[in-house]
């Protein structure tokens, strides 16, 4: 795997890529398992009717210019990210452990320190709903 990794380079999803070979590599063998050759699901017009059908129904469907971004999605199902969840990881580490030290409301003052949006926000909400039950006992 890691051979695969270099030879291909950092931009190239290598699981994107084995994805692709294992659906080609099932419909292969499922064409041929028993016996079967390709000339039982290689129909010409068949194709073209589902293929011209999806075509035309994706016209219909989504303006030009969407379609046109399509190309870029495609390419981006291919190209490897850097996704940083290892930073994620240790803050949450780091946050846990402070909010069982103190309290989860200690987290208020940490929140600028949260680059991420989604975990930011899931802290907000979560000392807000301590906040809100505090003040039920209270009352």
């Amino acid at each position: 795997m890691f051979i695969l990794e270099s030879y291909l380079g950092p931009l190239v999803d290598v699981a994107t890529l084995i994805g692709l070979a294992t659906g080609i590599g099932l419909v292969i063998y499922s064409i041929t398992a028993k016996g079967g050759t390709g000339e039982y699901f290689w129909n010409l017009p068949a194709l073209a009717l589902v293929l011209g059908g999806t075509l035309a129904a994706t016209f219909v469907n989504c303006p030009l210019k969407n379609l046109v971004g399509v190309f870029g999605v495609v390419k981006n199902a291919f190209k490897r990210t850097n996704s940083g969840y290892q930073k994620i990881i240790d803050q949450f580490t780091e946050f846990s452990g402070k909010a069982r030290k103190q309290s989860p409301i200690s987290l208020e003052n940490d929140l600028n320190k949260i680059d991420d949006h989604f975990m930011c926000r899931a802290v907000s909400v979560k000392m807000i709903s301590i906040k809100k039950i505090k003040k039920r006992k209270n009352n």
